[in-house]
């Protein structure tokens, strides 16, 4: 699964684990404007994330996300969730 992790979790995982980070330019900016989020920030990450065709976003701060176009998980549910995929193999 690909997913975007929120800046909030970035820290918590990337010294961890190898991950990769996700751009943003132009075209990104210019798609979270469309987005009816509060937080412009939370636009940029769902744009990025949706743009690069990721599973999902990863935040601590998942009612801000009220208006994403991919799934959201917080940590916690995130990792359930692999848990749960991996059962199912």
């Amino acid at each position: 699964m690909r997913v975007l992790f929120d800046t909030d979790v970035v820290l918590d995982v990337i010294l961890a684990r190898q991950v990769g980070v996700c751009p943003v330019d132009k075209s990104i900016l210019t798609a979270a404007f469309g987005l009816r989020f509060v937080d412009y920030e939370d636009a940029v990450q769902n744009s990025s994330a949706d743009a690069l065709g990721l599973d999902a976003i990863v935040t601590r701060d998942v009612h801000d996300y009220k208006y994403a176009t991919l799934p959201i998980f917080t940590p916690g549910a995130f990792l359930q969730h692999l848990r749960s995929q991996q059962d199912q193999t």
